[in-house]
């Protein structure tokens, strides 16, 4: 049994919000299932040992919320002596004060005046447009963004959200019902609008990269969904972070009810991260895992100069971190480096990084440029939906370890050595592949779906 850690504050406040850590039963999840079959089988396990803790809660007029997707309470207004009795309770792991985690600063934000309707550069260089070509386009898979919102209405994004209907009586020929497409948090509790849908203009970027029509994006035929547990400054709590985690799994209604797991996403894309210390989210991956649902990450813009710096939890084994390219064939200095927790190989992939166009968050028309990590990750969770495609055409269930072995088999190696930051990490040069620099290299999504590869049907 691992040793019990217990961290709580002790301050003046009278109450603080907590997460009740719980030990994990002895029984090993189930390898494969659906994300219907991981749900029950993590909701039953779960309920049990948390119902300890809940009459406690509630006889200290704390207000609680459990997880499933992972042994954790959320509490709100916990005081310390209610703090101190969790703590005493031989079910609970640690106690932790809810902590903050801020999006990934982007460098370079810049407006684009005027829009050319061509394939993108950034989007050629992973050969997108030659799958395109081919009728893959991502059609029939999910895609998920955690970040700040989506402005859902922009010209490039809104035939592609699953909460549009199209009704002959609206003007614009366009409704909106967010049921199963949108989540925010409660403590946001606002009306969405496309103005502020996403006041930060994270999302809205790295979401036109993954699924944006006009050559904007790599899987344009993709569907998307969208958690913001973001607040306008580029906050979000642990607990948003893990509600919104949840969320993209088995997606609600707009009022949180009525979860669906067959509406979940296949692929979720995070361009956030933090340091080691960020573990809470480790189990949150390993389930969606678990759930064959892949996880992507940004590797992190970080000090350059350092090795072993990719972000959290892109570092662990069960996520895909994303570095950052100049181009399509220069790491970008400041993109976070391997190796990664308990020394594996990071990043997995690389993807243009550099002054990236996409939709912009203000208007519906509108484009801006960004540079970062956050920029290259969706690439490659549009990558991987195309893969995907090509693979439900043969197989009616697809192992994501296997899109990610046809993606890292065909990637392309040949890349330059990096300019002033190390060209070598983890005892793994830049040149020989995978390593720590360049990871598994750059996707090449026409040589992937050419592949002659015999996929593995889930049981």
């Amino acid at each position: 049994m691992m040793a019990r850690r217990i961290w709580f504050l002790i301050s003046m406040v009278n109450a603080m919000n907590v997460l009740v850590h719980l030990h994990e039963p002895l029984e090993e999840m189930i390898e494969g299932g659906t994300r219907q079959e991981v749900y029950e089988f993590l909701a039953a396990r779960y309920a049990p040992m948390q119902m300890k803790l809940w009459d406690m809660a509630v006889a200290s007029n704390a207000s609680i919320v459990p997880l499933w997707i992972q042994n954790t309470l959320i509490v709100y207004n916990a005081t310390t002596s209610l703090i101190e009795g969790f703590s005493a309770m031989e079910d609970v792991l640690a106690v932790e004060q809810d902590q903050i985690v801020y999006l990934d600063e982007t460098m370079d934000t810049f407006d684009v005046a005027n829009y050319d309707e061509s394939i993108q550069t950034n989007v050629k260089l992973l050969h997108a447009d030659e799958a395109w070509s081919k009728g893959f386009n991502g059609k029939g898979v999910t895609i998920a963004s955690i970040d700040s919102g989506v402005r859902y209405s922009h010209e490039i994004l809104s035939r592609a959200y699953r909460g549009i209907v199209k009704k002959w009586r609206y003007v614009d020929g366009k409704s909106w019902k967010h049921d199963y497409a949108y989540w925010i948090t409660k403590s946001q509790n606002q009306t969405l609008t496309p103005d502020n849908a996403d006041e930060v203009g994270h999302g809205t970027h790295t979401l036109g990269t993954a699924v944006g029509a006009q050559g904007v994006g790599v899987a344009p035929g993709a569907t998307w969904i969208a958690a913001r547990p973001f607040n306008s400054d580029g906050s979000a709590t642990q607990s948003d972070i893990l509600l919104a985690a949840q969320w993209v799994m088995c997606p609600t209604t707009w009022e949180g009810t009525q979860p669906d797991c067959s509406r979940g996403a296949d692929i979720v894309s995070n361009s956030f991260g933090g340091n080691s210390s960020i573990e809470w989210m480790d189990k949150i991956v390993q389930t969606w895992s678990k759930a064959n649902i892949l996880p992507v990450f940004a590797s992190g813009n970080v000090n350059g100069f350092e090795c072993g710096s990719v972000l959290c939890p892109g570092c662990i084994a069960e996520a895909i971190a994303v570095g950052a390219l100049i181009g399509g064939t220069t790491l970008w200095g400041g993109s976070g480096k391997g190796p990664g927790k308990d020394g594996v190989i990071k990043p997995d992939f690389v993807a243009p990084g550099v002054a990236i166009r996409s939709a912009a968050s203000y208007d519906d028309k509108k484009f801006t440029r960004m540079t970062g990590t956050s920029m290259a990750t969706p690439h490659v969770s549009g990558a991987a939906a195309i893969v995907l495609q090509k693979c439900r055409m043969t197989e009616k269930k697809c192992r994501m370890k296997e899109i990610v072995s046809t993606l890292s088999s065909t990637s392309f190696h040949d890349l330059h050595k990096p300019f002033l930051v190390p060209s070598t990490c983890g005892k793994t040069s830049y040149d020989k592949y995978p390593n720590n620099i360049y990871g598994h290299g750059l996707p090449n999504v026409g040589a992937a779906i050419n592949q002659n590869v015999e996929y593995t049907a889930m049981a």
